[in-house]
């Protein structure tokens, strides 16, 4: 059985190879699968750590941009960047391995648009990406391939504990006015919030402090946090993996 792992190491987790070394060396994967991986040299040494061959998608503008990679300790037999279009935000890594039965897997690698500030958190967004993506997953309708990555989505009968996730943000936003580089891949309030709404960025403040309005939060938050693209991805494949 081969084994699978997807991790978003965020904004390319230049200080940390450490323990991403350590967490996945714990995993033992076969294959591994990474999102925001924008410092090729992290890239690198991870693989040579975990004595794995690499790849990363294809021609980045500029080092930072959001790239995918995957790790193999399987043979690498083809690699394809899907380039940004219309339809794409970032780039979809295409990548066959062989697996010890001979046979060949095909795994994209995506990472679709947070956009949370948009219209119902980017759900249209989301849609309009998971699409492309089926369309180009297509080609390989009758053999085995998957998809992984971080989907920014919750999937339908998904939990959601809205005011937690809140906090989360509240928390972030205070350190991120303080010093926005620090926190430069962290979510906060007007990254989450649209524009027409920021008005109530005071009582978002104010929620997380009053059990009754985490209550209340959380049952609006759970009608207005969009799962289609999740949906989406259901009916069209039957191997995913979330990240």
């Amino acid at each position: 059985m081969t084994r699978i792992l997807s991790y978003n190491i965020l904004v390319g987790a230049t200080r940390r190879v450490d323990p991403l070394t350590r967490m996945i060396q714990t995993a033992q994967p076969d294959i591994v699968g990474l999102v925001e991986a924008t410092n090729p040299r992290v890239v690198e040494e991870l693989a040579q750590r975990l004595e794995m061959h690499y790849v990363m998608s294809a021609y980045p503008r500029h080092v930072q941009d959001w790239q995918m990679a995957l790790l193999s300790r399987l043979p690498i037999v083809y690699t394809k960047t899907h380039f940004c279009s219309d339809a794409l935000t970032k780039p979809v890594l295409e990548v066959a391995v062989e697996e010890s039965s001979g046979r060949q897997l095909t795994i994209f690698v995506t990472h679709l648009s947070a956009a949370f500030s948009h219209g119902w958190a980017g759900d249209a967004i989301r849609r309009r990406e998971v699409r492309e993506i089926i369309r180009i997953m297509a080609a390989k309708q009758g053999t085995p391939h998957l998809i992984m990555g971080d989907f920014n989505s919750l999937a339908p009968g998904d939990p959601f504990k809205a005011s937690a996730l809140l906090r989360y943000v509240i928390q972030s936003d205070q350190r991120y006015r303080q010093n926005p580089y620090a926190m430069v891949g962290h979510p906060h309030l007007n990254f989450v919030v649209p524009p027409p709404l920021r008005i109530l960025n005071p009582l978002l403040r104010a929620i997380p402090r009053s059990r009754l309005l985490c209550t209340l939060f959380d049952g609006a938050a759970s009608l207005y946090a969009p799962r289609g693209c999740i949906s989406l991805l259901r009916k069209a494949v039957t191997w995913i993996v979330f990240g």
